[in-house]
């Protein structure tokens, strides 16, 4: 499985529904044991969370 690619421009409004859809992602990937993949979507997700941080601020 391929990780979306970066979306630095993603939308503001959008933003919580793909982390969302990667964090359901990461999360059913850990439940099936594919470690690697879910860690993968887990940053993927810190990525986009920790960047709505720093919008907010």
């Amino acid at each position: 499985m391929k990780l979306p690619p970066e979306k630095k421009e993603l939308d503001q409004s959008k933003r919580p529904e793909e982390y969302a859809r990667i964090r359901s992602i990461q999360l059913e990937l850990a439940q099936r044991g594919r470690i690697m993949e879910s860690a993968r979507y887990a940053i993927e997700a810190a990525k986009l969370r920790d960047s709505r941080r720093m919008l907010a601020r």
